[in-house]
């Protein structure tokens, strides 16, 4: 990423897909910017609440977005009440 005005529209498309799946619960924290010589990428911590079918068709739709977006880690913790819905937690790099 090069400008943080490209960040802050990348926040927003990613709460546009979670509100297309009617995810809830949702948190975009994007961490501090790691330059590099040629290429610039910010961490985001993603998290939100909703059953699978939700959960993959909001990663499937990642990949269309105008940004790389490499999921580096998920993780999938199930409700107590076992009500078929599960919270999202995930570590993604927006480039």
């Amino acid at each position: 990423m090069k400008k943080n005005e490209d960040r802050f529209g990348m926040d927003i498309k990613i709460a546009d897909l979670m509100n297309e799946y009617n995810l809830r619960e949702q948190v975009i924290a994007p961490l501090e910017e790691i330059k590099a010589e040629e290429i610039n990428c910010i961490p985001v911590n993603i998290q939100c609440k909703g059953n699978l079918q939700q959960i993959f068709r909001f990663y499937r739709q990642l990949q269309d977005l105008d940004r790389l977006v490499r999921i580096e880690r998920v993780k999938l913790l199930n409700d107590s009440d076992f009500t078929g819905e599960v919270r999202s937690e995930t570590k993604a790099i927006i480039y």
